[in-house]
């Protein structure tokens, strides 16, 4: 359980950015009613020098909070869909992959754009994220097939692809990451998987692999 005045600075300091506005010392003692003293350690729990809060942005913020302990999914919905891919990018590094977001490129004579590319030895995720406050099932899996493709699409180009990899043989497997989202399930040899989930899903990820649909891809040199 966050306490109450760790969640009133945050509030305070996020609203401030996302109005324009930014944030004082002197205004978060003010708009909290907290004293300077608990304010400053309020910061130093969201990783936030005093210094920093004319500069820090939303998304640093709340990748902060998140791994101090505040809710994924409160936080997620909190930022722009460019937010979530960037909160999803984090759990990947703290995991222990490499990350590109936005990736673009071409295969087949078409273009592409993943999400969130992730990769660790041998395995490359490909992510989709879902924003979409309500759950809707049908369209999770519709989104996952179209990942599917995406993923095969990606190992196909793989040689010709900008993405620092080492020579060798790769397993790209696509994924569908939602804010809302029904836990864990594979759908079409896609895992879909909750924003909340998504920690426990990466811990187990090699184990998983046999149940999912990946694409074999062969990197040739050393980008």
């Amino acid at each position: 359980m966050i306490d109450l005045k760790y969640q009133l600075v945050y509030n305070a300091v996020l609203r401030g950015i996302l109005q324009g506005e930014g944030s004082s010392i002197e205004s978060l003692v003010e708009e909290t009613g907290l004293g300077r003293g608990l304010v400053e350690e309020a910061l130093r729990y969201i990783g936030v020098a005093p210094q920093e809060l004319g500069t820090v942005d939303a998304s640093r913020i709340v990748i902060n909070a998140w791994k101090s302990g505040f809710d994924v999914v409160g936080l997620a919905l909190e930022l722009g869909w460019r937010g979530l891919e960037e909160l999803c990018s984090a759990v990947f590094v703290e995991a222990g992959y490499s990350t590109l977001r936005n990736f673009r490129f071409r295969s087949g004579g078409r273009r592409y754009e993943v999400d969130v590319v992730a990769w660790r030895g041998g395995y490359i995720i490909a992510a989709d994220c879902k924003r979409w406050s309500r759950l809707r099932r049908s369209a999770l899996r519709e989104a996952a097939l179209r990942q599917r493709e995406r993923a095969r699409a990606l190992a196909e180009g793989l040689q010709e692809v900008a993405l620092p990899l080492r020579g060798g043989v790769y397993h790209v497997c696509p994924a569908v990451i939602a804010v809302y989202g029904p836990g864990r399930e594979i759908y079409g040899g896609v895992p879909i998987v909750s924003l909340r989930e998504l920690r426990g899903f990466l811990s187990s990820f090699e184990g998983s692999v046999a149940d999912m649909r990946c694409f074999r891809g062969v990197k040739r040199s050393l980008f």
